[in-house]
């Protein structure tokens, strides 16, 4: 149980329990105290608010709070699939460029490309794992395969690697003049992304 859901019962607990020792102090029935006040809702008791109706009153309020719980537990699993694929698609931006050049398809600019490829080891280098970590995060609105959580350990040291090739690629492009000084370092890197999509993301 949550704390606002334990403070919630110990609550209505407590001014039920107030209320009921009232009444067996008066020594009334419960129908002779029609307009006793509840101190707290400031209410008068009458026959259409009984203690079974404080009691489901109560237990409403615990219900609602437990189902504020599951929302938020739901959020938590939102943010987590969001936040990796958010990740990754930076990185994706920034290695697409990087692509592009070395394929010819755009201009090789070595200070681009060297801006770039810090970027993608940055983020490579971001604790990317932990959106995989939130329990309930293999459903909802993901393309990652279930495989990930079959072998969570052969996973983290996917990006282990791509940690370590995005980080070679990055220090290479720090003092390369041509395209053919980061072909091969940038081959290795690409190499390690596409074994990782391949056997942990949806197509």
């Amino acid at each position: 149980m949550g704390f606002l859901s334990a403070t919630l019962l110990s609550f209505f607990t407590a001014h039920l329990l107030a209320f009921q020792s009232t009444r067996d102090m008066l020594n009334k029935p419960y129908r002779t105290l029609k307009n006793t006040q509840f101190w707290y809702f400031n209410l008068k008791l009458t026959e259409n608010y009984p203690m079974k109706m404080l009691y489901k009153l109560s237990l409403a309020g615990l219900f609602a709070l437990n189902m504020g719980n599951a929302l938020a537990s739901e959020s938590l699993v939102d943010k987590a699939i969001e936040y990796r694929k958010g990740a990754f698609a930076v990185m994706a931006w920034n290695f697409g460029t990087l692509a592009a050049m070395v394929k010819g398809e755009q201009a090789f600019d070595a200070q681009a490309f060297a801006e770039k490829a810090g970027r993608v080891a940055l983020i490579a280098n971001l604790p990317i794992v932990e959106g995989f970590e939130v329990e309930g995060s293999d459903k909802g609105k993901t393309e990652a395969k279930p495989e990930i959580w079959k072998d969570f350990d052969k996973f983290k040291s996917g990006l282990g690697k791509l940690q370590e090739e995005a980080d070679k690629l990055a220090e290479v492009a720090k003092t390369a003049k041509t395209v053919d000084e980061v072909k091969d370092q940038f081959a290795a890197t690409g190499k390690v992304c596409k074994g990782c999509h391949e056997e942990f993301k949806e197509d």
